[in-house]
């Protein structure tokens, strides 16, 4: 499970990813998350994921557009 990463894209993700790693026994991947005032959004992943299997868990709440677009910035 060393080449396992497994990120957060969402505050509302936060809470299921955590369970998805406890489950997997691996730590959480660091991300910076952050959103502008005019609503732009920034992503930094604060680890490196060079070679690694990395995996993206993201939530479908309303808005769901915003959330699609989270994922995708975080891809």
């Amino acid at each position: 499970m060393q080449d396992l990463k497994v990120f957060s894209c969402s505050k509302e993700a936060d809470w299921f990813t955590k369970e998805v790693c406890e489950n997997l026994g691996i730590e959480i991947g660091q991300i910076e998350r952050m959103k502008f005032k005019n609503d732009n959004s920034f992503v930094q992943l604060k680890e490196t994921v060079r070679e690694k299997d990395v995996y993206f868990i993201q939530t479908t709440t309303p808005p769901v557009n915003e959330r699609v677009m989270e994922l995708l910035i975080c891809i």
